[in-house]
């Protein structure tokens, strides 16, 4: 992808948990899809959900998205 903008994504990724956001999982699922996109790397962070809960929820999906 030598003509495709890179990016680092910072996520608070709450998905699974009650009453919690979806807009980081799409968002990522959307930049992993993304031809125009490579992803020099990811990163969790607290803020819809504790810092461990983001960081286990960003793992797995990574997995179910077919990220690295």
């Amino acid at each position: 992808r030598a003509d495709s903008r890179v990016v680092w994504i910072d996520s608070d990724l709450s998905l699974g948990s009650p009453l919690r956001e979806v807009d980081d999982a799409y968002a990522l699922l959307l930049a992993l899809r993304s031809p125009e996109l490579t992803i020099a790397g990811v990163s969790a962070t607290y803020g819809n959900a504790p810092l461990a809960g983001t960081t286990a929820r960003l793992r797995k999906s990574l997995g179910a998205f077919g990220g690295t």
